[in-house]
């Protein structure tokens, strides 16, 4: 879930997608290492280079995810949930 001001209402669409592009490079299995565990703290800093969004959340993973040496992390879906600030 990103949290915007509610003035950018407007322009929610182009912000999911910046949100989303910025998901997308991280989780790309390119710049990706085997083994390398998921953190969220560094996600949530990908989300964060979009000026629009105050916040986020990550509403179905609670803690880092740790991998074996010789899996990758990939996406499988990805949905974006908008909540306004006043």
């Amino acid at each position: 879930t990103i949290y915007i001001d509610r003035e950018d209402a407007p322009s929610k669409s182009q912000i999911i997608a910046k949100a989303r592009n910025k998901i997308m490079n991280y989780m790309n299995a390119d710049n990706r290492s085997f083994g390398e565990k998921l953190l969220l703290s560094e996600l949530n800093r990908q989300i964060f280079e979009v000026p629009e969004i105050r916040f986020s959340t990550l509403d179905n993973v609670q803690q880092d995810i740790q991998v074996d040496f010789n899996e990758i992390i990939q996406i499988n879906n990805l949905s974006i949930n908008v909540s306004l600030l006043d």
